[in-house]
């Protein structure tokens, strides 16, 4: 790759690089950058103003304007002194006023008129105090003429940055200052006036550099600003994109899980899925097969797309894998065979299965799931449990997983449920826990099978005592009614 040539590099420090700004990787620090198109011009011109209205800039220049005024007033014989000082303060307060209140009732005139009244009333500011400043001079010894250049230099040092959005005007505000005060200096003779206009001059050249700098920070920082702006509104579009097709495929995993309410044969089943996000990652299903009933709550590891994506080729997986006569042991056997299949990541599922019989016989079956709870009409309880291995995890695992069976009565329950329930956790980082879980189970069992899952979600909200939950929940009550 050739280098760039001195002239080039000067004039891409001056006004760019084309070609870098073609491929959208901007032109660097320039000294004179492009012209901005008009709509952003106004933006850049109203971070101007919005620069101008800052209280330090207004006080700092208050104590300079004391300070000169002061010592004109003590150190000189100036005889238009308290005309000058009434002229100068009211121009700064007219463009204090212009600042302030008149740049917003006056935007109907197009910033560029705006901006001209700006300049107009500082070069008329500064006109004042220079013509003020310069004619006490002529009466005032030489150290105190000095100690005003030394004031003078830190005015323009300081203005040099406020009024870096604006080269024209710090130009009007150096040149009322500055040129005033060279001409004074070559028209009086001796060595100390030579020498404060060579550093009248000097100033004058290296203030512009300063302020041209200045801008071109400020342009550089505006572009990139602007360029993050657009940046963050395609994200912002997107992210909305993203999150109508989320509610789309929202809608559409709801709409595949069971209802909320099903009763089959001697069986009503409740279910509850919430969500972390818009699609979930646990699930309940209910599959009928002749006479029988299966019921499955599953978990996939993690949440958003991946986990929902796998709860729906797991739903697939069983609708095929169950049947009549196969047992729950067995049916988890062939479902871990197939996912493990299908799944190239780590990524994992567990489950509980239950195989529901007219007579109220369930034989179940655990995927390395969080046990289910068997509640007895008269209110006895206990946990339903057996060994068995996560699903897509490995795969010479069958005989990990083994069948346990329960006998239910009228009136009797089985609660089944995923970890986001007892492992939300409140702001001590408490987790709600399988002991509160079988308290409220117990609290609500004479209750409807809707206001069981609704009393335990309320729960689980009043102990997080506003800590978000970190996963999907999902929750089942199935009761026993012989007919």
């Amino acid at each position: 790759m050739n280098k760039p040539t001195t002239k080039k590099r000067l004039m891409n420090l001056l006004f760019g690089d084309p070609e870098a700004e073609a491929m959208g990787m901007g032109g660097g620090f320039v000294l004179f950058p492009r012209r901005l198109p008009p709509d952003l011009d106004v933006l850049f011109f109203d971070e101007y103003i919005r620069a101008l209205r800052m209280p330090v800039i207004w006080v700092t220049i208050l104590v300079y304007a004391i300070v000169l005024i002061g010592i004109c007033y003590y150190q000189s014989k100036f005889a238009y002194l308290t005309q000058w000082a009434v002229i100068s303060v009211f121009i700064g307060f007219v463009t204090i006023l212009d600042i302030y209140f008149f740049w917003e009732l006056t935007k109907k005139w197009g910033y560029q008129n705006q901006l001209t009244l700006l300049n107009t009333l500082l070069g008329l500011l500064v006109s004042s105090l220079a013509w003020g400043i310069f004619m006490s001079w002529e009466t005032m010894p030489d150290h105190y003429i000095g100690m005003m250049t030394t004031i003078i230099g830190s005015i323009l040092g300081a203005a040099a940055v406020i009024l870096s959005y604006s080269r024209i005007s710090y130009l009007i505000f150096m040149s009322g200052l500055v040129v005033p005060g060279v001409i004074f200096m070559f028209t009086h003779q001796g060595p100390f006036y030579l020498f404060m206009g060579l550093l009248f001059c000097g100033g004058f050249f290296s203030f512009i550099l300063i302020n041209m700098m200045e801008y071109a920070k400020q342009r550089q920082l505006f572009d990139a600003r602007q360029k993050l702006a657009v940046f963050n509104s395609e994200l912002t579009r997107k992210d909305a994109e993203l999150d109508q097709e989320l509610l789309f495929a929202s809608h559409i995993q709801m709409g595949i899980f069971p209802e909320p309410r099903l009763t089959i044969s001697e069986y009503t089943f409740q279910t509850t899925i919430l969500p972390l996000g818009r699609i979930s990652g646990d699930y309940c299903d209910v599959v009928q097969r002749g006479d029988i009933t299966f019921a499955l709550v599953a978990d996939a590891s993690g949440h958003g797309v991946p986990a929902a994506m796998l709860t729906m080729a797991a739903k697939n997986v069983f609708s095929n894998v169950l049947t009549e006569k196969i047992s729950p042991a067995a049916a988890l056997a062939q479902a871990n065979h197939e996912i493990l299949k299908m799944i190239k990541t780590q990524d994992f599922m567990t489950g509980f299965l239950l195989k529901l019989y007219p007579s109220g016989l369930v034989e179940f079956s655990n995927a390395a799931h969080p046990s289910a709870f068997f509640q007895t009409r008269a209110g006895d309880m206990r946990l339903l449990d057996t060994s068995g291995f996560i699903l897509g995890g490995l795969d010479d695992v069958d005989a990990l997983y083994e069948n346990g069976s329960v006998q239910m009565r009228p009136g009797d329950r089985l609660f089944a449920y995923t970890d986001g329930v007892t492992e939300s956790a409140n702001a001590a980082n408490h987790f709600y826990g399988v002991d509160r879980l079988e308290k409220m189970l117990r609290i609500t069992r004479g209750l409807d099978l809707g206001r069981v899952t609704t009393r335990i979600f309320s729960d689980m909200v009043s102990f997080a005592e506003g800590v978000p939950f970190r996963d999907d929940i999902a929750m089942m009550v199935i009761e026993y009614n012989q007919t």
